[in-house]
């Protein structure tokens, strides 16, 4: 006759390593993004307005929602025909808060920074695109905000 006891022990032990077995062969949990749903997606723009004064003409494109953690400078951005022909514009992208202080500078013919690439995207805020009159209206184009590095997406705005 058996102890009791010890057919319980057995019993006991067996389902504990059963689950730690089990534990340890369950697929990693992943988690949440810190910075929500949206992460890393390229920012949604809204339809932009345009104007014109002596100089330029000027494309405003507000950030109507924009995947935390995306800075400035992990954006490309062009001009583009709705052939997909790049445009060179000449232009002058600044990143606008809405309180109308200048947060970014990019230089739309050679994709680049010169100020503020760090700053975060959040809603609210305007690409604000200063077009020379010598390089001619984007009207009928296309503006597009492609995602660079770990990210990847494009936005594409039509521009009236």
């Amino acid at each position: 006759m058996q102890n009791p006891w010890s057919v319980l022990l057995i019993a006991v032990g067996l389902v504990v390593g059963a689950v730690l077995v089990g534990v340890s062969l369950a697929p990693p949990q992943q988690s949440m993004p810190s910075c929500g749903l949206y992460c890393g997606m390229p920012p949604a723009l809204g339809a932009p307005s345009e104007a014109v004064n002596a100089a330029s003409y000027w494309y405003n494109f507000s950030i109507q929602s924009a995947g935390g953690g995306i800075a400035a400078n992990t954006l490309n951005f062009q001009a583009q025909t709705p052939n997909r022909t790049n445009v060179s514009t000449g232009g002058i992208l600044t990143l606008v808060s809405g309180a109308s202080v200048t947060l970014a500078i990019y230089t739309m013919n050679s994709a680049t920074w010169s100020s503020g690439g760090a700053t975060l995207l959040i809603s609210g805020t305007t690409f604000s695109l200063e077009i020379p009159h010598t390089m001619g209206s984007l009207s009928g184009d296309w503006f597009v905000a492609s995602l660079t590095g770990s990210f990847q997406g494009t936005d594409t705005v039509v521009i009236p």
